[in-house]
């Protein structure tokens, strides 16, 4: 703390510092300096603990959800989940109202897309919402769901091969638009 004329005052002889109470969690605070001695009149600094980043995120996903944890961030009333798809921009996918709660489940996934994720605690204060610095980006992928079609004996026409040809199986990929050839092999008559 220094005077207008840049001399620097000593504390407990010049100015005496008060800081307010339940400063480890978040919060809006103050700190409040008197002057005293030669000097007068009393200035309020206030300041913000945001609540500390959430960590360890944790992920399990099958084709159409994931399952996210994490720790508990002390002193967040809650938590905010962001996600992108492939390189999207993050929107906003669920708001947790307690800080209690330290898991989330996202449904309705596309198979075979990759999805990142960032959790974001928050702390109320009055009216104000305090927000956390955002977590490491939690990135999954959601495995290809394959399909089996069982198509017994359709026979082959247009192929340009004397005989009949039986399909025996074809594997079809859902949410794609993709050609997949069936298997051929010849028909056995008895």
């Amino acid at each position: 703390v220094k005077d207008s004329k840049g001399k620097t005052l000593e504390k407990d002889t010049d100015y005496s510092v008060k800081y307010q109470s339940g400063r480890k969690l978040p919060g809006k605070y103050a700190v409040t300096v008197t002057f005293k001695g030669n000097y007068s009149g009393e200035k309020k600094i206030y300041f913000t603990i945001v609540p500390k980043t959430t960590s360890k995120i944790t992920s399990k996903q099958t084709t159409t959800t994931v399952t996210l944890k994490w720790n508990k961030v002390t002193g967040a009333d809650g938590y905010v989940i962001y996600q992108k798809k492939n390189d999207d921009q993050y929107i906003k996918v669920a708001n947790i109202t307690s800080g209690e709660t330290m898991s989330y489940v996202k449904n309705n996934l596309l198979d075979a897309t990759k999805y990142t994720y960032k959790i974001v605690a928050y702390a109320k204060f009055g009216v104000n919402t305090i927000y956390g610095i955002d977590s490491a980006e939690k990135s999954v992928e959601t495995p290809r769901e394959e399909v089996i079609v069982n198509l017994g004996a359709l026979t082959q026409t247009d192929s340009g091969v004397k005989g009949p040809e039986v399909i025996t199986s074809i594997t079809a990929l859902t949410g794609k638009s993709e050609f997949v050839k069936p298997t051929f092999s010849k028909a056995k008559h008895s």
